[in-house]
């Protein structure tokens, strides 16, 4: 990624700002408003930010009621892909995890086929008999020229270095006419104004571009996608991220509430309690907030449907 030019629309001129990770710092496009991590990490540091903790321990994500709600949200979002489709065909979901999205989609019957860069999460995914599931990069599986009809990419744009160049080759293997569905951190929303570098979406430096509307549909245009539908409002995504940057603006130790959803530290039970309690009093406003700012299109998320033009 050419970092004196901005991934979405290529634009040279852009301001800094600070962000909350210590050595990392926003790069601001003037003309769409994306941004992106300066200085980009290497290879190796981002690996270290992909730790075992990231997924969770025997990789399972989050405490169990969360699971609950994580594989129930995967099936009501199986369900929308699969009226989109209208009839069975090949799929691919990059940045697939534990499998979870592609198993609905397979006992639909759809043909479904995975790309995870975790080795631990590929070989969960792959205890499903109906799904094949890689660890290469996209470019190294070498699929043939339109070999789906649907490419899924959900919160994964916005962890790649070079989204431009991706995005050709996501062009590449998708038939005429097939569907791309993405969603990302929606850089432009209420609460990343709101929030600035407290905004629990901003991930740095696992998130290496974090684009706005602007950004995302000026991307996806350069590389021949006629975009159909973008909607700003996830009940996944959103009320959660409202929540968790209130308390990251609290001087709460940064994510705190949702590393303990993961079990990616071991609190004191007064602690946990506080957490808890405050999320219990602040989870109903901040989901009645996440309505009102996707009412005016500036929801938490860009969710957007295009397809591959001929």
């Amino acid at each position: 990624m050419n970092l004196e030019a901005c991934p979405g629309c290529g634009f040279q001129e852009f301001d800094h700002k600070p962000s909350a990770s210590p050595g990392f710092r926003l790069s601001c496009c003037r003309r769409c408003g994306t941004a992106w991590t300066s200085p980009r990490p290497s290879a190796e540091e981002l690996e270290h930010y992909y730790c075992h903790d990231y997924y969770g321990p025997e990789n399972v994500k989050f405490v169990k009621p969360m699971e609950m709600a994580v594989e129930w949200m995967n099936r009501v979002r199986a369900h929308q892909l699969h009226r989109l489709l209208q009839a069975p065909g090949r799929v691919l979901e990059i940045g697939c995890g534990r499998g979870l999205l592609l198993y609905q989609l397979a006992k639909m019957g759809h043909e479904c086929y995975g790309i995870e860069r975790s080795s631990l999460a590929a070989a969960r995914a792959r205890r499903i008999a109906a799904l094949q599931v890689f660890t290469q990069s996209l470019e190294d599986c070498r699929f043939a020229v339109g070999s789906f009809d649907l490419v899924v990419l959900w919160h994964v744009l916005e962890h790649l270095e070079n989204p431009n160049e991706f995005l050709k080759e996501v062009h590449r293997v998708l038939k005429p006419k097939g569907a791309l569905v993405l969603e990302v951190p929606n850089f432009s929303s209420l609460q990343a104004q709101m929030y600035g570098k407290k905004w629990f979406h901003l991930d740095i430096p696992r998130h290496l571009v974090h684009y706005s509307r602007n950004g995302i549909l000026q991307l996806l245009n350069s590389r021949q996608f006629a975009v159909q539908q973008v909607s700003t409002m996830s009940l996944e995504q959103a009320p959660f991220g409202a929540l968790q940057s209130l308390l990251n603006c609290l001087n709460f130790p940064p994510e705190t509430l949702y590393k303990i959803l993961k079990r990616e530290i071991q609190v004191p039970i007064i602690t946990k309690g506080l957490h808890m309690g405050l999320a219990a009093v602040l989870i109903l406003p901040s989901f009645i907030f996440s309505i009102v700012e996707a009412f005016f299109g500036k929801g938490a998320v860009l969710r957007v449907f295009a397809r591959r033009l001929t």
